[in-house]
């Protein structure tokens, strides 16, 4: 008899534990797909930066004339358009 309860115990453990595992594996997954979905995110940021500063370095090298001002101005014009996209 004693050593039925105590099967059944440890039957009771194991079936807790496999729970509160389960409970676990979860939890991660959202975690995991919450930050799949952030990663995404960052990802498209730093292309559209890589865009802007690819615009800028052509800008910049294109420059046939020396005139820093309209290239600063054509600059601030590139982030203002970038920065109202986002």
């Amino acid at each position: 008899m004693f050593r039925i309860k105590e099967k059944q115990s440890l039957l009771e453990a194991r079936t807790n534990a496999l729970k509160r595992a389960e409970q676990e594996i979860m939890g991660m997954r959202k975690e995991n797909l919450a930050l799949y979905k952030e990663n995404k995110d960052l990802m498209n940021d730093n292309e559209e930066q890589k865009e802007l500063i690819g615009r800028i370095i052509n800008l910049v090298s294109g420059n046939k004339y020396n005139n820093e001002k309209v290239i600063l101005n054509k600059i601030k014009e590139l982030i203002s358009d970038s920065e109202s996209q986002n």
